[in-house]
């Protein structure tokens, strides 16, 4: 008699099951993942794993949350999905997001994720890689067979950052085969944010900044006939305004820690690429401040100011002055020279003054004690290719601006360096942007006309001015 009851028991288990099964049943729904055709990391070849969320609104029956992997090529889920039958729609979305086990919940509301703070792999930067499929509806009879086209987007920005080793370090043996930075890190950004799968919404989350690690895309060693070497490394992250002067990136060549600061706002949009162009510099003790101004060791016992007077960045033009004065004017000619008077040379006249006086030294005047414009004979010290190397950017660190980047090559002042932008001077109007002036302190013997260092895009050397035009000021101090 036991033995009966439990068979008829389990028949009825079996044939509930069977009915359910059926119930199930209709027609079968498959997937055709694939990204559309921008490249953050991850690729419609490389996609591994994503989650889907299917709504059939006229029955729930026949709605899933499905995981989908990918193996041997084919994509495989945990248990079959049906469309109802040929007059059926559905309600879909998808996401995939470094190995995030998707809820019915989070894909109804949000959830809060954060970008890996090492992204120093292929596969850890596929695992900072948000793809994104917002809420699509379709029908049956809108499909091919039944197969829904899961097409994703980057639902981040990515930022590649492309760290130029000027020549002095082929010079010194570095780069000619593989890159010599041997680590690198960035600070600054924020990696936290609000995603809404059915929306495909993200929304930063402020104050999660983090040390990321990015990965090392490429290199290109530096030769013989190109001296440049270029490394392009690569992250994730939310889109993001990163404000000036946040975003730092740090590295190491040999023994040397290097620096680079953002010179303006960066803009990072989701499904977008933004390329930084870094070049390297020294970090304390041998950059520092004098009066709130920055400065860089340059050998000789020199402290170059990193940017103009009048300027707060490099690539700033920052204020003209006329030699001998202190203050900044609208036009710059003879008549409102501060030092000629009925066209006769009232003071540095060659009986009075041979060099230029602290009271009429316009970075002595606006920055103070010990900044000083320098003479011509320090400027030419930077121009001696033996210990520095002069290089013409068309577009320094991604800003527009064309200029001169000198890097010093002595000991221990390797790799520091300090970019001269093409200002032009002023005369009544201003000249080619194209060329550079700075004032020195030297007069010629023809003391209406003062020495400056000039460049432009193939040379650079000692030019000569009327005293009266308005020119560009670098500071020095000892």
């Amino acid at each position: 008699m036991k033995r009966l009851l439990i068979l008829s028991l389990t028949c009825l288990v079996l044939a509930s099951c069977s009915k359910e099964q059926t119930a199930r049943e209709g027609i079968p729904m498959r997937v055709d993942p694939s990204l559309d055709g921008t490249k953050a990391s991850i690729t419609t070849e490389t996609l591994q794993e994503f989650w889907l969320n299917v709504v059939c609104p006229a029955d729930d029956k026949y709605s899933y949350l499905a995981e989908f992997r990918k193996e041997n090529d084919k994509w495989d889920v945990a248990s079959r999905m049906f469309w109802k039958d040929e007059n059926a729609s559905v309600d879909y979305c998808a996401a995939s997001f470094g190995g995030h086990a998707f809820t019915k919940e989070e894909f109804a509301g949000s959830v809060d994720l954060a970008v890996p703070a090492d992204q120093s792999s292929q596969e850890k930067l596929n695992s900072a890689d948000l793809l994104t499929l917002k809420k699509t509806t379709v029908s049956y009879k809108d499909t091919k067979e039944g197969i829904l086209p899961v097409k994703f987007s980057h639902g981040l920005a990515k930022l590649s950052i492309s760290v130029t080793l000027t020549n002095v370090y082929y010079e010194a043996g570095w780069g000619r085969t593989l890159s010599p930075i041997s680590s690198i890190k960035m600070n600054g950004a924020n990696l936290g944010f609000s995603f809404q799968p059915a929306t495909g919404t993200v929304t930063l989350k402020e104050n999660t900044q983090a040390d990321v690690i990015p990965m090392l895309s490429s290199y290109k060693a530096s030769t013989a006939q190109n001296k440049n070497g270029i490394a392009v490394y690569e992250v994730l992250l939310p889109a993001q305004t990163i404000k000036q002067g946040d975003l730092k990136i740090e590295f190491q060549i040999g023994s040397g820690d290097y620096y680079w600061k953002s010179l303006g706002d960066i803009q990072l949009e989701a499904g977008k690429n933004q390329t930084l162009y870094v070049i390297a510099a020294k970090i304390p003790p041998y950059n520092g401040t004098i009066g709130g101004h920055e400065y860089v060791e340059m050998g000789h016992g020199f402290k170059w100011a990193t940017c103009n007077i009048g300027a707060t960045n490099p690539q700033d033009v920052g204020s003209y002055f006329a030699w001998g004065e202190t203050e900044p004017k609208a036009t710059y000619t003879e008549d409102n020279y501060k030092w000629l008077k009925d066209g006769v040379l009232t003071r540095y006249t060659g009986s009075d003054y041979d060099r230029l006086l602290p009271e009429d030294d316009a970075a002595t005047v606006n920055w103070g004690t010990p900044w000083r414009i320098p003479t011509l004979e320090e400027c030419e010290i930077l121009m001696n290719r033996d210990e520095y190397t002069l290089e013409y950017f068309w577009n320094y660190n991604n800003t527009g601006v064309e200029g001169w980047l000198v890097t010093c090559k002595i000991e221990p002042y390797v790799g520091n360096y300090v970019f001269f932008p093409a200002t032009s001077y002023y005369g009544a109007t201003s000249w080619n942007t194209r060329y550079g002036f700075f004032w020195t302190t030297t007069l010629l013997d023809d003391r209406n006309w003062a020495w400056t260092n000039f460049f432009f895009s193939v040379t650079n050397r000692d030019f000569e001015l009327k005293r009266y035009i308005g020119s560009s000021v670098r500071a020095v101090a000892n």
